[in-house]
C-alpha cells in the first residue's frame, strides 16, 4: 500500500469513528455531546487526511492530545487504583450510563496514540499549526459560550478537573488549551526533525 492509500484509508477510517460516536450520541439523546473537542476531532483529521492537509492535520493532533492523554491516564488510575486523580472520568463509571456511550468514551484511550502514529506515518511533517489551532479553539469558545454554563461544553464554564482552579475560568481554560496545544504543536515539529 502506497502512502497515498494509507493516508486515505486512515482518512476513512477516522470519519467513521466520528460516524460511529455520532450514532452513539444520537441514540442516547446526546447530540449535542458531538460539540465536544474530543468527539469531533476525528472527523477534522480525517477529513484533512482526505484533502491532503498536513497543516490542519498537525494542528488537530496538537490541540487535542494533552486533553485525551490527561483523560486516559485518570482513567487508567481508576482501572488499576480505583481513585481518579483528575476527576474526569466519573461519568464513565455511574452504573446508569449506556453502554454506547461507554464504548464511545473509550475512544479516548485509542485516539491519541492513533492520531500520532498517523500524523508520523503520513511522512508529513508538523508545521507551526497556529492557523488551525487559533480558530477551532475561538469556535469552540463561541459555541461553548452560546450553549451556556449547564452542560459545561468544552470546560468553558468551569474546569472539567476539580483540581484546576475555578476563577475566571470561561477564558483561562481557552487560554491553557490554546497555551498547550501550541506547545505541543512545538514539540511534534521538533520531534520530527530529531527523527526524520
Amino acid at each position: 500500500m502506497n502512502k497515498d492509500q494509507w493516508q486515505t484509508g486512515w482518512g476513512l477510517i477516522l470519519i467513521s469513528f466520528f460516524l460511529l460516536g455520532v450514532w452513539a450520541m444520537y441514540t442516547n439523546n446526546a447530540i449535542i455531546h458531538v460539540l465536544w473537542l474530543c468527539n469531533h476531532t476525528a472527523l477534522v483529521m480525517g477529513i484533512a487526511l482526505l484533502l491532503r492537509r498536513p497543516g490542519v492535520l498537525a494542528g488537530e493532533v496538537s490541540l487535542f492530545l494533552i486533553p485525551q492523554i490527561l483523560w486516559s491516564v485518570d482513567f487508567l488510575s481508576v482501572m488499576l487504583t480505583g481513585h481518579s486523580p483528575l476527576g474526569t472520568v466519573v461519568y464513565m463509571f455511574d452504573p446508569m450510563y449506556p453502554i454506547s456511550m461507554y464504548i464511545l468514551g473509550l475512544s479516548h484511550l485509542i485516539l491519541a496514540p492513533l492520531t500520532i502514529v498517523i500524523l508520523f506515518g503520513s511522512e508529513w511533517k508538523p508545521s507551526f499549526a497556529a492557523s488551525t489551532i487559533v480558530p477551532h479553539v475561538l469556535a469552540l469558545w463561541v459555541v461553548s459560550a452560546m450553549i451556556g454554563p449547564m452542560l459545561n461544553l468544552n470546560c468553558y464554564a468551569r474546569p472539567c478537573s476539580p483540581v484546576l482552579p475555578d476563577a475566571g475560568y470561561w477564558w483561562y481554560g481557552s487560554i491553557l488549551l490554546l497555551a498547550m496545544a501550541l506547545g505541543v504543536n512545538a514539540l511534534l515539529i521538533w520531534a520530527c526533525k530529531k527523527v526524520g
